[in-house]
């Protein structure tokens, strides 16, 4: 079988994230891989850059061809596989071409700025049939494979409740380099939220399955940040709109045979270092008869395993002893640094066809993950208790909505101010165009939340947000809530 062609974006000499450099490179250019993939191409700022690119890491010009342009790189039939490890603003754009021309396509997470972007990409990969793969690559940890083998096996019984501390012990509580600048920036998509806690709470909800409903909390504890120039030992002053801390409780789905019903999952997550002694990452699993603990005692970065050794312990209640649980890396992955050992083994699941047997997270995937951060980062201040208030009154809007004309023409009902039943309406069981864009359905918090953030009193005043938003907008607004929860707008 011949190689796989890979077309790696992002990997740059100059590039202030070396994603691409200390994760993918090393596992691509591996002895072991030489018989199941092949750089044939470099897409970076310009054609030159890619050049020197492939100068600078010494692959061959011949067989290497360097791109600048996106679509011209789409439009290359000798590659098999795009890679992207691109800051995240930039993912949307260089990997959309390739998406759409049904290139087969790897994205590092997050996938794109916000979960907006993440949909259309989404959606375009299975309108082109495009195989798609992202970076959630704890998924596959041997560690974290152990996990759920144990929970497999009931060694606990079902699992009660959960919860996950973790803290960032690399950084610093004022100070950010300046290639970590848009950390800050919550708008562009990659930050401590997003990036740290967004692959530690996949990994959890790989293993334990998603939030039925969750609460949140965050917090900016320190806002005036120095950003440092590396290059001249400058330094910057900015003002930070991302959470430093995050806390976050809620019920577990049953979505895994072992999960009990009303499971419940914690997770606290701090961007700063731990207080002196204290581990910077431990996920207790407590069951029936027993709890699992995974501990990081040097680091907590789960997907990566780079600053130090995780331990995994089973604690029995009945007879009250703590036994060590043993994993490891396969042999090939020892022979690579920390960080291109799972982002090889998700290689080497692509290459053997075998993503739907592990749990590979695709663009479907990353959306979830996706609105679950957005959730965190825009919308901290509705509860679900008070959704919870408002999804029966909207129950009965969906009744009307779907028995009436409104649903099929997507034009304004009555007078919103005039009657609660007053809504414009979208097919909640099929997509629809307006203005053409499809629209699909939206989890119920986004749209409560954004219409609660306006008016929080009655339902008719929620109501009437929405529509009058919709209509100035030149569209419609809120449909209606179907019994999964789920809303339809446009």
């Amino acid at each position: 079988m011949p190689p796989i062609r890979v077309a790696l974006l992002g990997l740059s000499q100059s590039a202030k994230t070396s994603w691409a450099n200390d994760a993918h490179f090393p596992y691509l250019q591996s002895p072991h891989v030489k018989e199941k993939y092949q750089i044939v191409a470099l897409l970076n700022s310009s054609e030159d850059a890619a050049n020197r690119a492939i100068a600078a890491y010494g692959l061959d010009a011949t067989t290497v061809k360097g791109y600048g342009d996106p679509q011209a790189l789409a439009k290359d039939p000798n590659v098999d596989l795009v890679v992207c490890c691109t800051r995240v603003d930039l993912h949307y754009d260089t990997v959309r071409p390739s998406v759409a021309a049904g290139k087969n396509v790897y994205v590092e997470w997050p996938l794109a700025s916000d979960h907006q972007d993440a949909r259309e990409l989404a959606s375009l990969a299975r309108n082109s049939g495009a195989q798609t793969i992202v970076g959630l690559q704890a998924r596959v940890d041997p560690a974290i494979r152990k996990i759920r083998q144990l929970l497999e096996q009931e060694v606990i019984g079902k699992v009660l409740s959960s919860d996950l501390s973790a803290y960032s012990p690399a950084s610093d509580r004022h100070e950010i380099s300046d290639g970590l600048g848009y950390f800050l920036e919550k708008r562009v998509g990659g930050n401590p939220v997003t990036i740290m806690l967004g692959h530690r709470i996949d990994a959890v909800h790989s293993v334990l399955g998603e939030f039925e409903t969750f609460q949140s909390h965050t917090q900016v504890q320190r806002p005036g940040q120095e950003i440092l120039n590396r290059s001249d030992g400058t330094r910057t002053s900015k003002v930070s709109d991302v959470p430093d801390l995050v806390s976050i409780h809620g019920t577990l789905a049953t979505q895994q045979p072992y999960v009990a019903p009303g499971a419940s999952l914690v997770v606290n997550f701090h961007y700063e270092p731990p207080f002196p002694g204290t581990t910077p990452l431990v996920w207790t699993i407590t069951g029936e008869k027993g709890q699992i603990r995974l501990s990081a005692e040097s680091g907590s970065l789960i997907q990566t395993n780079a600053s130090g050794p995780m331990t995994l312990q089973v604690y029995m209640f009945d007879s009250g002893k703590v036994e060590d649980i043993s994993w490891g890396w396969e042999d090939w992955q020892t022979a690579l640094p920390h960080r291109a050992r799972n982002i090889g083994k998700l290689y080497e699941i692509y290459a053997e066809n075998k993503t739907a047997e592990y749990g590979v997270a695709d663009f479907d995937a990353a959306v979830k993950r996706h609105q679950e951060m957005d959730a965190l980062l825009w919308k901290p201040r509705i509860s679900q208790p008070l959704i919870n208030l408002y999804i029966p009154k909207l129950h009965r809007l969906a009744a009307f909505v779907e028995e009436s004309d409104i649903v099929r023409r997507g034009i304004p009902g009555p007078d919103p101010s005039a009657d609660d039943e007053a809504i414009v309406g979208v097919d909640l069981h099929n997509p629809v165009v307006h203005q053409d864009r499809e629209v699909e359905r939206l989890d119920v918090r986004f749209c409560l939340t954004f219409a609660l953030d306006v008016e929080q009193s009655e339902l008719s005043n929620f109501v009437s947000c929405c529509y009058t938003v919709g209509r100035e907008g030149g569209g419609a607004g809120v449909a209606a809530v179907d019994d999964e929860g789920f809303v339809g707008e446009f």
